[in-house]
């Protein structure tokens, strides 16, 4: 990298111009052309509509036209938001290359949120959607979605900023499940069926920026508690769906169990956790994080179905001419026992038939 900096980079004043490299070509110069005309939302929308009408009235999306298709049902949606106009963003943006070494990029973009009542209605809906997969601390996000709302945007702090990404992605979540059917017939299953490789590179990446954290070792005892407990939701759930995606793509998970030393999230709910403090559970309450432990453990039961009977290895066992190889009945007996064990540990007010009326699901 050295050798491809100017040696004058230093004391020259156009350094950070000869840093930038130029990229204009035709097909940026067709795209500037086509961003210059008065473009409408809806010759947006006839473009990006790119699915194809498949048998069973069932839609099969292709190329970036699932993440073009959610935001126009996100614009929808959101039509009295000041920030709903989507047009600038389903068009490639023009900027330079950044100048080598910058580290700094001014924060210029006018921060939006959609009115306060739609706002709460999107973090339940995703809340209570996702309660399986919980990443957050639900008193901690409630302080700073009310700051959020009660603060003019100049008054942001850093702190303030930082919350911002997650609660956006929260909003489009939320919008995702408060209304499926908008998005076509097959609803929500499509969108995410179209982007399903790109899901898996995306999940991996972000797993392995957790690894870097050191989320799968229990290695920081300087943390708050809150902070602890953060971490194993993040780091399990993470594992969780790289490796639902990458069993449903046939590819390889990327961390095996003899690599983790992270303990399971504290079976409290998030009322109890404190910074210096987890109270007990009291009797009778159901635990919503009791329910996404035992998912977790369904899903490495899961993964164990995958590693001991349709083993890669097992197939270099195959019947003499057959397409089938050979897996040890011991092996389907254990598994139908671990099975068993986890049916018999399943928590109140997650079994079938056996919920109370008078149990109530807290966060």
């Amino acid at each position: 990298m050295e050798s491809s900096i100017p040696a004058n980079a230093e004391s020259s004043p156009t350094a950070d111009t000869c840093a930038k490299p130029n990229f204009e070509n035709s097909t940026d110069a067709a795209l500037r052309a086509a961003a210059s005309e008065d473009t409408t939302s809806a010759e947006i929308g006839n473009r990006d509509n790119v699915y194809h009408a498949m048998e069973q009235d069932e839609i099969e999306f292709q190329g970036y036209s699932a993440d073009r298709s959610f935001i126009q049902c996100l614009n929808a949606k959101l039509a009295e938001w000041r920030g709903g106009d989507m047009v600038g963003q389903q068009l490639p943006r023009f900027t330079s290359a950044p100048a080598f070494f910058e580290v700094e990029y001014p924060n210029d973009a006018e921060v939006t949120l959609p009115e306060r009542d739609l706002a709460v209605r999107l973090v339940e809906a995703a809340l209570d959607a996702q309660i399986l997969h919980c990443i957050i601390h639900q008193p901690s996000f409630d302080i700073s979605f009310n700051l959020i709302y009660s603060l003019e945007e100049s008054e942001y702090s850093a702190k303030e900023t930082r919350f911002l990404p997650l609660l956006y992605a929260i909003f489009a979540y939320g919008c995702l499940v408060i209304d499926p059917g908008s998005y076509g017939p097959g609803g929500i299953d499509k969108v995410s069926r179209g982007r399903i490789s790109t899901c898996y590179t995306y999940l991996s990446a972000t797993l392995s920026i957790a690894l870097r954290m050191g989320l799968h070792r229990s290695l920081n005892p300087n943390q708050d508690l809150i902070s602890q407990e953060l971490s194993r939701r993040i780091f399990w759930t993470l594992r969780l769906l790289v490796n639902d995606i990458a069993t449903s793509i046939g590819m390889p998970v990327l961390l095996s169990d003899d690599e983790i030393d992270q303990d399971f999230p504290k079976e409290t709910n998030d009322i109890y956790i404190e910074k210096s403090r987890i109270l007990p559970q009291p009797d009778g309450e159901i635990c919503y994080i009791s329910g996404a432990n035992s998912y977790k453990r369904l899903q490495m039961l899961r993964d164990k179905v995958t590693n001991c009977v349709y083993s890669i290895r097992g197939q270099n066992h195959c019947l003499e001419n057959s397409p089938f190889h050979v897996v040890s009945l011991a092996s389907i007996h254990g598994i139908q026992k671990d099975l068993e064990k986890w049916v018999n540990d399943i928590p109140r007010g997650y079994r079938l038939g056996s919920f109370c009326a008078e149990g109530r699901l807290i966060r």
